[in-house]
């Protein structure tokens, strides 16, 4: 996943703009109409006015080659995301110290404060055990730190910042925050982390995103895409098809209703019907995980570890 987010890079970046053009080229070449035409924006399209002050128009349309400084990481649920992620912001770190690619702010966006703590928590760990450490700062700080360091691009450190993305909106009250006041003049790499949910025409967030990006680059991790611009530019596809032909599969088997009615004061069940359902549950997982043992023996890659996970509102 780092080396082709790393590729496209490359070819955004790389050679004076010459590797740009050849990869414009093989857009170009290998995007069908359909999807120029839905990666575009038309002139009736909602967010056309908004985009049009900073983006290029031709012909009463602003095309889809201004939105190619992105790619997509189309990464199954438990793939790694948030490890590539954060080891991709040192890899930015470094290649912006070398003058390889512009020293443009760092903006994780993530729409729940679990993912944003997720990673909150792997960023601590990768502090513990490497020479470069990532200062995470929250984004209503932005002012104020630009104010402070000239540069966020330290030799043994970097600062980058992070929000709740769908608190970003044209607006500045007490959570949300204006996407005009931390524009950065367009100049952000932006990582976004289940970020790009909404069709173009019904959520102006994306807008804001590719707005704060517009002379930067995005990157969006996702297991689940559905946009034609995040498809059209997966750089790297460990999508959960992918996931489990690779092995790491998540078979899940829904065995019968007859926890439903759990209920004390129903008495739905006595208790020793209730012991002979959790035995049977205890008997069908031994029995699968004897399976998987066979299995394993002579196809170690056809089967992973079988897991019973029982949801109950009474233990």
């Amino acid at each position: 996943a780092l080396k082709h987010a790393l590729n496209a890079l490359y070819y955004f970046y790389g050679n004076d703009g010459q590797l740009r053009e050849h990869l414009l080229k093989h857009y170009s070449t290998q995007i069908i109409d359909q999807w120029k035409t839905e990666m575009s924006y038309s002139k009736e399209s909602t967010h056309f006015n908004l985009l049009g002050q900073y983006f290029n128009v031709e012909d009463n349309q602003i095309p889809y080659t201004e939105f190619l400084n992105r790619a997509s990481l189309w990464m199954a649920t438990g793939s790694g995301k948030t490890l590539v992620l954060i080891k991709l912001i040192e890899f930015l770190h470094q290649l912006a110290n070398s003058n390889y690619i512009p020293k443009n702010d760092i903006l994780i966006l993530a729409p729940k404060p679990e993912i944003l703590n997720q990673i909150k928590e792997h960023i601590e760990v990768f502090n513990r055990n490497s020479t470069v450490k990532i200062n995470l700062k929250d984004l209503r700080e932005f002012e104020k730190q630009k104010h402070i360091q000239t540069s966020l691009y330290e030799t043994e450190s970097i600062t980058v910042f992070y929000y709740r993305s769908d608190n970003i909106t044209d607006v500045d009250k007490i959570e949300q925050l204006s996407y005009k006041t931390v524009l950065n003049n367009g100049k952000w790499y932006v990582l976004l982390d289940e970020a790009h949910k909404g069709d173009k025409e019904d959520s102006i967030r994306q807008a804001y995103y590719s707005i704060l990006a517009h002379k930067g680059f995005i990157f969006s991790f996702s297991a689940t895409f559905t946009d034609t611009v995040d498809i059209v530019t997966t750089a790297y596809n460990f999508n959960l098809k992918k996931f489990i032909e690779s092995g790491y599969g998540k078979h899940i088997t829904v065995s019968g209703s007859e926890y439903k009615n759990w209920n004390k004061n129903k008495g739905d069940y006595s208790d020793s019907e209730k012991t002979l359902i959790v035995v049977k549950s205890l008997l069908v997982i031994t029995a699968i995980k004897k399976e998987a043992e066979f299995i394993k023996n002579f196809h170690p890659e056809l089967y992973h570890n079988p897991l019973l996970i029982t949801i109950a509102n009474e233990v």
